[in-house]
């Protein structure tokens, strides 16, 4: 198991810790308040590329169309092709793409030469029979030609013991979507820097709000047509239950208990501090140093466990931890 644990998308510690307790739906009364002062009703968001993330397909289809129709000026269509096992419901964008002079769109690969990136939103600024002229935020034009996706399925060659790809489909299409409005689902992997999220009548499936919230770099780039609500923020436990048995196991393999008991008793016995990352139960990491005082069965609202009662630095209380959530473990050296 590879877990993947730096940021890139948001730098500001406060909006990463939200969203942090959106993923582990740990998130309180407070933390909902603060995401909903984001909230507008009446945001539309006409200028500047902002983007609407819905819940639905048809109400994300419902913006687009009518601000295509709004727009002034002759639409033209762009006929796309397919072969093999590409099915339409893979399809990254429409078969025929039709777009006018003013649209707003989203770039949907990553351009080897590192003009734009799967996600980057730009303003249609003419339209020529085999390619598109962009502008985007920065001012910058560039032409957009097609582009080829491939379909891969996979085998498992058991004599070779390795998993062989064959190509089983493409599709070629300019690289361009609509993008007035995508659903949450077709944002996943994207970052926008200007979204308006619409809950509507709520989530519906599990990590929906994480990713919408998550689609942003910052709070400031954020609107909310509806209020967050806290029954909205919906997890699948099951993946939490595998993500932390993983985690003790690696743990016990690295740093069997054994090893933690002599560690967590020579700091008793010198009165010294130990550094801990520990596992709460939600799946999320807590770092802090600790000086241990007392290790060994204890219990809590009538259940048994391995515990260890200590001083806390980052509090500077006393706190009980249990034994088997601490992944790592070692002396602070003074």
């Amino acid at each position: 198991m590879i877990e993947l644990e730096k940021i890139y998308r948001q730098s500001d510690e406060s909006f990463i810790s939200l969203l942090n307790a959106i993923r582990n739906n740990t998130i309180d009364e407070r933390g909902v308040a603060a995401f909903n002062e984001r909230f507008d009703p009446e945001f539309s968001g006409d200028r500047d590329l902002w983007i609407h993330l819905t819940t639905r397909n048809d109400a994300a289809d419902q913006i687009n169309e009518e601000r295509l129709s709004a727009l002034k000026g002759k639409q033209r269509t762009y006929r796309g092709s397919k072969s093999g096992d590409f099915e339409e419901k893979e399809m990254p964008t429409d078969l025929d793409l039709r777009l006018k002079r003013g649209a707003q769109v989203m770039l949907l690969n990553n351009d080897s030469l590192g003009r734009w990136v799967n996600g980057t939103m730009a303003e249609v600024v003419d339209l020529h029979p085999e390619s598109v002229e962009v502008k985007f935020d920065d001012g910058s034009r560039e032409e957009i030609e097609p582009y080829k996706w491939q379909l891969f399925k996979y085998e498992f060659d058991a004599k070779a013991k390795k998993v062989e790809a064959f190509a089983s489909g493409s599709f070629t299409q300019l690289p361009l979507r609509l993008a007035w409005a995508v659903t949450i689902h077709k944002a996943q992997g994207k970052t926008f820097d200007r979204a308006i999220i619409d809950f509507g009548r709520g989530t519906f499936a599990t990590g929906q709000a994480y990713v919408a919230l998550s689609r942003c770099r910052t709070m400031e780039g954020m609107v909310l047509r509806s209020p967050l609500k806290k029954k909205s923020v919906l997890v699948d436990w099951r993946i939490v239950k595998f993500m932390t048995g993983e985690q003790y196991a690696k743990s016990e393999e690295l740093l069997p208990l054994a090893d933690k008991i002599k560690i967590i008793e020579q700091a008793i016995a010198e009165r010294t501090e130990i550094s801990i990352i520990y596992l709460k139960k939600d799946d999320t990491k807590s770092r802090r140093v600790i000086r241990p005082i007392e290790i060994g069965e204890m219990e809590y609202s009538g259940y048994p466990f391995f515990g260890l009662k200590a001083i806390c630095d980052l509090r500077g209380d006393e706190r009980v931890f249990r034994v088997d959530r601490i992944l790592e473990m070692k002396r602070v050296m003074k």
